[in-house]
């Protein structure tokens, strides 16, 4: 449903009054994508900026390919893109991706920045600064490094096809190319798979049959075997000052600290109790 992404993006960037980003927590994927669109991007200390959007099968669709080698240069731009991995915001001002690092309110130390920075001549807005071509070897050495690194994973390889066509053609053929993968990629095999694994791993800590469950309050624990595998829980239970039965298999394992799952003898139990 139109305004599309890439639209709105292109709409703050075209504004006659310049937008500034101040960026607290994370500002990923489309959230990042908005900030590139800003004349000027400011973050609290402990933001962190990325496009992660390879992890879930698909490329940046709204200039995160595009934009972001104009600011950071390419090289620094591959490895955000095809990896997927944040920066923090000291790393990201490092790199050119943001203009300032604020501590304290960020609100108000924002306004005080974008006060200031109008006294001096604007910088160019991404989408019209020049981004510089890396040389001919470059992209082939990205390219088998990648196609190392991605064991079978096709959109890190789109991506920098996708970062390849910001270099060499025109901001909006490089926008339109952006989309078009984005947009085929969305429909992918891959990319369903990798969806289904990111909300799963998200859901699999909180089961729907046990939401309205309440956990019943531990009063006593029993651990079966007091080898190596046994005697960590132990030990970090009685740091909860919880009382612990640590039943053996026998007198030997008790005395001599052998693993007491080899042994056929009967099971005695041994009671720790709290203090």
């Amino acid at each position: 449903m139109p305004p599309h992404l890439p639209d709105l993006v292109d709409r703050i960037e075209a504004a006659a009054k310049p937008w500034c980003a101040a960026i607290h927590g994370s500002a990923l994927g489309a959230g990042l994508e908005v900030a590139l669109g800003c004349r000027f991007r400011v973050a609290a200390p402990d933001a962190s900026l990325g496009l992660p959007e390879v992890t879930l099968g698909i490329v940046p669709g709204a200039g995160g390919t595009v934009r972001t080698p104009r600011l950071v240069g390419i090289s620094v731009a591959v490895d955000l893109v095809t990896s997927g991995k944040p920066l923090c915001a000291p790393s990201a001002q490092a790199a050119g991706l943001i203009d300032a690092v604020l501590a304290g309110d960020l609100r108000a130390a924002a306004i005080a920045f974008a006060r200031d920075a109008l006294d001096a001549p604007l910088p160019l807005p991404a989408s019209r600064r020049p981004v510089a071509s890396p040389g001919p070897a470059f992209w082939p050495a990205r390219e088998d490094a990648l196609t190392k690194a991605a064991k079978g994973a096709i959109v890190p390889l789109r991506a920098l096809v996708c970062l390849k066509a910001a270099v060499d053609a025109p901001f909006a053929q490089a926008m339109a190319f952006e989309r078009e993968t984005f947009l085929e990629l969305r429909g992918s095999e891959q990319a369903a798979a990798l969806r289904h694994l990111f909300f799963a791993e998200r859901a699999a800590p909180r089961p729907p049959m046990l939401r309205d469950v309440e956990p019943l309050p531990l009063r006593n624990v029993a651990v079966i075997g007091g080898g190596t595998m046994g005697a960590g829980p132990v030990a970090a239970l009685r740091q909860e000052g919880l009382p612990v039965t640590l039943i053996e298999r026998d007198d030997e394992a008790v005395q001599r600290g052998l693993d007491p799952m080899r042994s056929s003898r009967p099971t005695r139990p041994i009671s720790i109790p709290g203090h």
